[in-house]
This record gives C-alpha cells, sequence and structure tokens, in this order.
C-alpha cells in the first residue's frame, strides 16, 4: 500500500506499505480470555483472514502533496489506491499485500513481500519488507474478531520530527 507522491522517495512509499502490513499482521492477536494457547490463536487467526485497510492517520501531519496542506487522514488523501489492497499472512512468517487494480504508483510492483515476528510479551510486532530490508517495530492497540488498530512512531519522514501513524483494518 504505497504512498504515492513523486517528491518522495520510493523507501518511504515502501515504508508505509510495510506499516500497513504491519497493521495487519496485528489483527492476529486474541482476546485476554482465551484458553488456547496464545501463539497458537495468533497465528491461526492471522493466516486464516485476508486483511483489508479501513484508515490510515498520521499525528502530526505530513505535506504529501507539495501544496504546504499536511493531510493526517493518509487512507482518504490516497483514494482508491490504497482501499482496494488486500494482504495475506502465512504461517511461516511471511506477508503478501495484492496492490489491486488501482496503484498509487504504475511503477509500483503488484505484490509486496516480506516477513514478520512477534516478541515474547506479544505486545509488539516487527515486519521487515523484502524490496528494501526495511525493518519497522509496531505496538497493538486494540483487537477484535473483526478488526484491529495498530500504531508507530516514526521520525523517518523526512523532517526530523516523530510522528505517530495509526492503521485499522478489517478481516475479509
Amino acid at each position: 500500500m504505497p504512498l504515492y507522491n513523486p517528491e518522495y522517495p520510493m523507501s518511504l512509499r515502501i515504508r508505509l506499505t510495510a506499516f500497513t502490513a504491519l497493521a495487519f499482521i496485528l489483527g492476529a492477536c486474541d482476546s485476554p480470555d482465551s484458553t488456547a494457547p496464545a501463539e497458537t490463536n495468533r497465528s491461526a487467526l492471522l493466516v486464516a483472514s485476508k486483511w483489508k485497510m479501513t484508515a490510515q492517520t498520521v499525528t502530526p501531519g505530513l505535506d504529501m502533496d507539495g501544496s504546504g496542506a499536511l493531510i493526517t487522514d493518509v487512507f482518504v488523501f490516497m483514494g482508491a489506491c490504497q482501499a482496494d489492497d488486500i494482504t495475506s499472512y502465512t504461517a511461516d512468517g511471511k506477508w503478501s499485500t495484492d496492490n489491486g487494480s488501482a496503484k498509487c504508483d504504475p511503477a509500483d510492483p503488484q505484490i509486496d513481500l516480506g516477513t514478520w515476528s512477534m516478541n515474547a510479551a506479544k505486545d509488539s510486532i516487527t515486519i521487515t519488507t523484502t524490496s528494501d530490508h526495511s525493518v519497522e517495530k509496531y505496538k497493538i492497540d486494540s483487537f477484535t474478531a473483526t478488526g484491529f488498530k495498530a500504531s508507530s512512531t516514526t521520525i523517518d519522514f523526512g523532517d526530523e520530527e516523530a510522528h505517530v501513524a495509526r492503521v485499522a483494518f478489517k478481516a475479509l
């Protein structure tokens, strides 16, 4: 789910793709009252569904189109090119995102690939994007059987300012 702005380098668009994939992964967390081992439930939920983004925000906002206006609702700004992306996960720790028919940049690959892993406490997840070997760590904010939310703080948007990116996904 790459972010498209000709002014932004491909690595920034790939990082947003990784963030999107991470958010899908985070949706695999189960509730605390579960009786099965957490790792089994997370893995089963993750690979059992495909995931679609429903929201993506960044605070403080970013000048995404060079107009000087700061955008905080990235999902609305990106429109159809992000709304049709579908992410899938495999039990062996891999993810893939099909960028749909409305790609944000025609030069972007149709399928983005990477790997994922969770920490021992199962409260954060690390995602690696294969194309640029970027590694991102995310916090699980909330999870239900039908969707989840995740967040990450980064200063990697080129302005040396800390930004909090938040995403929401629904199971398909």
